[in-house]
């Protein structure tokens, strides 16, 4: 079930579906909504409660993370497996960087913990944020994601980008990264963080993982041979099996 709930004055949606003793919940990307973490819903929901939350776009990350906090406690969500990917698990990082607040888990997928190494990419690049309007933002992101090569992906997205995403919400999340720089460190217990990437990442490279794992050094990291920079709708066996295993 979709719903909308405001915390702290900012609106987030929120999809739940499930039960049980163990709480999921998921942060998306920048251009994914809820819905991007549908293979996950479907095969955890059985025995689990799952929540993913749609973030508004801001870069006050002191007030998004009250928010975000303020969320679980008024859904009465304790010991949380938080699962983030690319800018959702950049703000899980900062969302426990003061406190663990009960985590038992923090899946950490193709990510970045210094926002300005994704300034190669014209939606980060800060000279042209600065001067766009939120309808140019979301144009260039239409752009980018009817050129994806694959069709799976593009069909995934682009309803998303589209009709689900409003010209503020692209444009709050594009100037978050772009203005932001390094994030400070979670500070969930390093066994039981997972680093998750793939080898065909194009967005989150190399160079950029490697900076995630050395500041991280103590946790695992799995890495899956494909997936690209969206290993959950891409490859979601592999993807589930590396929750699964960090969850346990």
């Amino acid at each position: 079930m979709t719903k909308e709930i405001v915390s702290d004055g900012m609106c987030w949606n929120v999809l739940e579906c499930g039960q049980g003793e163990r709480h999921i919940v998921f942060l998306p990307g920048t251009l994914g909504s809820v819905e991007i973490f549908k293979k996950q819903v479907e095969a955890f929901s059985a025995d689990n409660r799952v929540i993913v939350l749609g973030y508004p776009g801001a870069s006050d990350l002191e007030r998004l993370s009250d928010s975000f906090w303020g969320i679980l406690e008024s859904m009465q969500v304790s010991e949380p497996h938080l699962v983030g990917s690319s800018l959702g698990a950049f703000l899980l990082q900062h969302f426990t960087s003061r406190s663990a607040h009960g985590a038992q888990s923090l899946v950490l997928g193709n990510t970045f913990v210094d926002s300005h190494r994704l300034r190669f990419l014209r939606p980060f690049d800060p000279e042209f944020v600065d001067h766009a309007s939120a309808g140019q933002i979301k144009k260039v992101w239409l752009d980018f994601v009817e050129k994806l090569d694959s069709q799976e992906l593009r069909s995934t997205l682009l309803p998303m980008v589209r009709d689900q995403q409003s010209e503020e919400e692209l444009y709050g999340r594009s100037l978050a990264i772009s203005c932001l720089g390094p994030v400070p460190l979670s500070v969930v217990a390093p066994e039981r963080i997972c680093i998750l990437s793939c080898a065909d990442d194009p967005v989150c490279n190399e160079d950029i993982i490697a900076q995630v794992v050395s500041s991280y050094s103590r946790s695992r990291h799995v890495r899956l041979g494909s997936g690209a920079h969206y290993p959950h709708v891409m490859n979601p066996v592999e993807y589930n099996a590396a929750l699964t295993a960090i969850m346990a």
